[in-house]
């Protein structure tokens, strides 16, 4: 999210296609959304199951192996969470550090 790849891509994208590439990027999310609705309402259909916990129980039964699949994706998801937050405020900290320097004598900021 804070790095310069796409960001390189998109003016690469502009420069190539100019004013009409600002839908290039819509392309791909918009059919595969609709491809996994069409898909993925027929399957949960047919399976009788909704949430996640569901699908694992469906998987893996009531046992130890369904306690120890639902254990890891809970682990996974809160790490994941700290990660990308982590990487967020990472990220506004760097960017924002050398934009205040000059401001904070000419605008009153409440920190300062």
């Amino acid at each position: 999210m804070f790095d310069i790849t796409g960001t390189m891509w998109l003016v690469y994208i502009v420069f190539v296609y100019g004013l009409k590439s600002v839908w290039l990027p819509w392309l791909w999310p918009v059919f595969n959304q609709i491809f996994l609705m069409v898909y993925m309402s027929k399957w949960m259909r047919r399976s009788n199951v909704m949430t996640g916990a569901e699908w694992i129980n469906t998987r893996f039964g009531a046992g130890r192996g369904a306690v120890l699949a639902h254990l890891s994706v809970v682990t996974f998801a809160l790490v994941s969470v700290v990660g990308f937050l982590a990487y967020g405020f990472a990220g506004i900290g760097n960017s924002w550090r050398p934009s205040c320097r000059g401001i904070s004598r000419r605008i009153p900021m409440p920190w300062s």
